[in-house]
């Protein structure tokens, strides 16, 4: 159960990594004040890149916590 827990705690911080990338991006989506189809195209890609980061956080923390009840 340690390997599945610390297995979760590797997926729990890959995903944390990926949500303040995500708010980098965002900021330097804002600081760019794009138009139009440009605007679309980087808020796609945030959209993304978030609920990707948000999945493995969850898969993440619910394997963690999985190792603590079966542990």
């Amino acid at each position: 159960m340690q390997l599945m827990f610390y297995f979760g705690l590797a997926l729990a911080c890959i995903g944390l990594a990926g949500v303040i990338a995500a708010i980098v991006f965002a900021n330097s989506i804002r600081r760019r004040n794009p138009k139009g189809d440009e605007a679309k195209s980087a808020l796609a890609k945030l959209i993304y890149l978030n609920h990707a980061s948000l999945f493995v956080a969850a898969i993440g923390l619910c394997a963690m916590v999985a190792a603590v009840i079966l542990g």
